[in-house]
């Protein structure tokens, strides 16, 4: 069975997202290091949990 998507964007949306109040009051929050492992992170975490 095939089927079709047809998907319409607006072509300001794709060059400018718009970002909602609540994301612009939260960017900037924290300081993460460049070199941050969030998937080590992220899996020590989850170890963690799980014991």
């Amino acid at each position: 069975m095939k089927t079709k998507l047809t998907i319409r964007l607006n072509q300001e949306v794709i060059e400018k997202p718009s970002i909602t109040p609540l994301v612009e009051s939260l960017s900037g929050v924290i300081n993460v290091p460049e070199d941050f492992d969030y998937k080590k992170e992220y899996a020590n975490y989850l170890e963690e949990k799980y014991k």
